[in-house]
């Protein structure tokens, strides 16, 4: 009974692997095969079917409402670490409705060939968008599209062509023409979409000019002279005004909180250098076990997407030993 029970803990990682294989990480598909009760009583939690992986690990469901991100990622703990501290010291404010709730951060020991291995145990997250980088059919739902229209939109085309000079409602005209409904009848469809269509261009604005702040303060040029110091100032004050500008705009009940929360990392002198649609999605569960607050359910970040921390929190982070050896082939 137990091995039978394994097996179909082990399932949907094989069909994971078997979409994604070149994104898995080798030592991920070790720990799950050869490990997996080892691993979790590292972590603390029963790990279920894996629901997605990327080019640093992969996410896993839990005891719900929990899911559990196992990442080879150097940064990701430390940076929740340190966002747990800033959003402790400052209160819980709007920006909490942002960011994904975190119950645990630990790094893993007795992990070979990586230079990091953490489990972060957050709340589960509904994906903006699927692998193939299409609509998923929650974010149509999410938005108001009735269930007969599921099939998937794709992102391309809603970013690249039928948004481009905020066309919001040629865009919902082409969607319903393609799936065969009246857009009279679906005006907060057509509403939501012009929420998250603002949402996603102020995030693209963010990353770039995120971007060009990095590398002005981390990759400056020679600065020898007074003028040339005072030039770079002005040009980093510009940088802030334009990011300031940027998440300043309405994404009403869809995007606010995710762009509260990019204003607040900001004020903290926090920067992410990877925010993209795979690393935002969708809040599902309003209440979560140890967070006294109800939240919105609106779009949220769940993966700090690489960004570097700026204190030492890796020396704070828990370390739960994978104890049992591994099987390497």
């Amino acid at each position: 009974m137990a091995k039978a029970r394994k097996a179909a803990a082990l399932k949907p990682w094989q069909s994971v692997q078997a979409e994604s294989a070149s994104r898995m990480e080798w030592w991920l598909q070790e720990l799950w095969f050869n490990r997996h009760e080892a691993l979790e009583r590292a972590v603390g939690m029963p790990l279920r079917e894996v629901v997605g992986c990327g080019f640093w690990g992969c996410v896993a469901l839990s005891r719900p409402p929990w899911a559990v991100k196992l990442t080879a990622d150097p940064n990701e703990g430390p940076m929740w670490r340190t966002i747990a501290r800033i959003l402790q010291e400052s209160g819980h404010g709007k920006s909490q409705a942002g960011l994904t709730r975190v119950k645990e951060a630990v790094r893993l020991t007795g992990v070979a060939d990586v230079q990091a291995a953490y489990a972060v145990v957050r709340e589960e997250i509904a994906p903006l968008w699927t692998a193939e980088g299409l609509a998923s059919a929650f974010t149509m739902r999410k938005l108001g599209f009735a269930p007969s229209w599921e099939v998937s939109v794709p992102r391309a085309d809603m970013v690249e062509s039928h948004w481009s000079e905020k066309k919001e409602q040629g865009w919902v005209r082409r969607l319903v023409e393609d799936y065969g409904a009246d857009p009279r009848r679906a005006p907060e469809a057509a509403h939501n979409l012009g929420l998250l269509w603002q949402t996603v261009m102020a995030i693209r604005l963010y990353k770039g000019l995120a971007r060009e702040q990095e590398e002005a303060v981390f990759h400056p040029d020679v600065l020898t002279t007074d003028e040339e110091l005072e030039e770079h100032e002005r040009a980093m004050q510009e940088l802030n005004s334009q990011l300031w500008t940027a998440l300043l705009t309405d994404g009403g009940w869809v995007g606010n909180g995710l762009l509260w929360a990019l204003q607040m990392l900001l004020e903290h002198g926090i920067l992410l250098q990877d925010l993209h649609g795979n690393n935002y999605g969708w809040r599902v569960h309003e209440t979560v076990p140890g967070f006294a607050r109800p939240l919105p359910l609106g779009l949220c970040i769940f993966d700090p997407g690489g960004t570097k921390t700026i204190e030492s929190s890796a020396e704070t982070i828990p370390e739960r030993a994978v104890r049992n050896p591994a099987r390497f082939v």
